[in-house]
């Protein structure tokens, strides 16, 4: 029963009550454990009513079938199903004793229906009257022997007791059922730490490894019991007697860096990290789940970063043949703000796996700049020129140097204005979009996975930037300065033999550039042109045109996956990635995506649309510049 359908159920059997309408159950007599016998007559009312009851409780039409109930318990005062369904009204009218009077005579005279049980004991619990609880569990457990989540509620409520013995107990009589094994050991070896048995701790651990003596796995967990407890050469003694059987055992190799850590040995201890992440026979998902340990420890510690980065570095060096260390080195570069860094990186995760939807991105991109044209129509409509209409819309573009670009040559008294509103919403990218994106999906939608991206040749990289440029030059030439650099700065990395040029326009000709771009904007921006109601509407607009832009992309995908088959279909979080605000808009989507599923990685697939946003603008820009001007 939903949310709803409870809030309905408790006013109508509220209104039931008040009217003096509805029977007390404690106006019964005390019930027998024996069932009543009832007349063939009786026992069809009896099986009329109550289906009649199920009938409208399925309507929702709970006041009526709530009488239909007491009319059963009428009939037959024992009958535990009666006795069940009306102890549940009572519960949602928050009238728990005599709903827990009901649910007790329910289970009195149903005592092998295993459901009555569970709920009563679960109703105990929230009562705190733990007893009752522990007496109905131990019950449950000789009724039910198939059953294990009694004896799991048993060892909850000893534990909390703190009946250690108890709990012990408890541990055995599954170990007996279940067979020996390292949740129940660990939890053993736990409980015995707690009671200061140390023997008994390690005789749990050690007995476990001779359960189980050719699976290494316990081997190295009874090392790191031992080091965890002080014992530092027995771990050591283990970790090297499973080495010698398997040498690329990646939790041995793991674990013995934690020893050479904790004994003060570093150059040791590196030494071990590297063995391990840079062990070709080591999975990646170890080496990831390893350095997100690493992470961490290194964040709780409250350490720099340039200790993971160092050992990000040293595993990139070697070739990577799957996307989820370079991904996880994004990721964490991300993390830390290090936007330059990541872009190489992220650049080889594409090229590890890259999307096999080129098309679809392209078109999420496009779709994203519906913020711009949006932002267009309403200035005109609030006063603006057409000029100034369109340099305010371009905003929404989420590209600093597009607007800077089209304001001067559109409406240069409001350049200030508009860049100061375009890097300011571009910096609250990551406030502006999680709501618009979680407000306009489903939860379902949140968690599609999308299939893994096509390996994208050498050759088409460089005949990307190439084709590109002629097509601008052909459709939208004035887009050329825009796109221009932008085709020629990927032809100068893909071609593989300007790499100098390549890193100098990545990183000093960018920076000397965006230097002199806010020198410029600074010196042009005067008071008098700024402080204006003017520059205030241009702020909202700018908002609107984000608000828009992220809409647009996510309802295009939601609309695009209704023709496509299931196994193609597309996440909408990632339509927000078509405001080219890269990678920021990428990042968005992938830290929202793990918010519902925390290993569905969607930055791969969003740094597509993300890119085609910073083209999309820069077509967009061209288009208005070439009919306004």
């Amino acid at each position: 029963m939903n949310k709803k359908n409870s809030i309905w159920l408790l006013v109508a059997v509220w209104t039931l009550v008040s009217c003096g309408t509805v029977k007390s159950t404690r106006e019964k007599p005390a019930v027998a454990l024996a069932q009543s016998s009832l007349t063939p007559e009786q026992q069809r009312k009896y099986d009329y009513f109550f289906l009649e009851a199920m009938r409208l409780k399925e309507k929702k039409d709970y006041a009526s079938a709530f009488g239909l109930l007491q009319h059963c318990l009428d009939i037959h005062p024992n009958a535990a199903s009666a006795l069940y369904e009306v102890s549940q009204y009572y519960m949602f009218l928050h009238q728990v004793p005599q709903g827990q009077e009901a649910l007790e005579k329910a289970v009195a005279n149903a005592p092998d229906n295993y459901w009555y049980s569970q709920g009563l004991a679960s109703l105990y619990q929230q009562q705190n009257e733990l007893d009752k609880a522990v007496t109905l569990l131990e019950q449950m457990v000789v009724r039910f022997p198939a059953k294990q989540d009694p004896l799991f509620n048993l060892l909850d409520l000893y534990g909390r007791q703190e009946k250690y013995d108890e709990v012990i107990s408890t541990l055995n009589r599954l170990e007996k059922r279940m067979g020996k094994n390292e949740q129940l050991s660990m939890e053993k070896f736990r409980i015995y730490l707690q009671m200061k048995d140390d023997k008994k701790a390690f005789q749990e651990i050690e007995s476990l490894v001779q359960e189980y003596p050719m699976d290494m796995r316990y081997q190295v967990i009874l090392g790191d019991v031992y080091l965890q407890n002080g014992k530092k050469q027995e771990a050591y003694d283990v970790y090297q007697k499973v080495l010698a059987a398997e040498p690329d055992n990646p939790m041995a190799i793991f674990s013995m860096a934690s020893y050479y850590k904790q004994t003060g040995q570093e150059e040791l201890y590196q030494q071990q990290l590297d063995t391990l992440l840079l062990n070709k026979k080591v999975t990646p998902d170890t080496k990831v789940g390893v350095m997100r340990q690493m992470i961490v420890e290194n964040e709780q510690a409250d350490k720099d970063s340039t200790q993971i980065i160092a050992l990000f570095d040293r595993i990139m060096k070697q070739e990577q043949d799957d996307p989820q260390i370079p991904m996880l080195y994004a990721q964490y570069l991300l993390s830390k703000n290090m936007e330059a860094e990541s872009v190489p990186v992220l650049e080889q995760v594409v090229d590890l796996d890259p999307t096999n939807k080129a098309a679809r991105m392209m078109l999420i991109g496009a779709a994203a700049q519906f913020g711009i044209f949006g932002a267009y129509m309403i200035a005109l409509e609030i006063g603006f020129d057409p000029m100034q209409a369109a340099a305010i819309g371009i905003i929404g573009g989420a590209d600093g140097p597009t607007a800077i670009f089209l304001s001067s040559k559109l409406a240069p008294n409001l350049m200030g204005a508009i860049a100061v509103s375009a890097y300011s919403y571009m910096a609250l990218v990551p406030v502006i979009q999680p709501p618009v994106m979680r407000l306009l999906t489903t939860k379902k939608e949140r968690l599609i996975r999308m299939k893994a991206p096509r390996a994208v040749s050498h050759t088409e990289k460089v005949m990307f930037p190439i084709i590109g440029l002629l097509l601008t030059c052909f459709l939208v030439p004035s887009g050329l300065p825009l796109l221009g650099m932008l085709f020629f700065g990927n032809l100068l990395k893909e071609s593989g033999v300007t790499r100098r040029l390549a890193e100098t326009a990545r990183g000093p000709l960018i920076d000397t550039i965006t230097i002199l771009l806010g020198l410029t904007v600074g010196a042009s921006t005067q008071a008098s042109e700024f402080l204006t109601w003017d520059s205030i509407k241009i702020f909202i607009l700018g908002a609107l045109s984000f608000f828009i832009a992220t809409a647009s992309g996510v309802i295009f995908v939601k609309i695009f996956n209704l023709v496509l088959k299931k196994e193609n279909k597309i996440n909408p979080l990632i339509g927000n990635a078509g405001v080219s605000a890269v990678p920021d808009s990428a990042r968005i989507s992938q830290v929202v995506g793990l918010e519902y599923d925390p290993t569905n990685y969607l930055l791969m697939h969003a740094m597509g649309p993300n890119v085609a946003g910073v083209i999309g603008s820069a077509v967009a820009a061209g288009i208005l510049l070439g009919f306004l001007v």
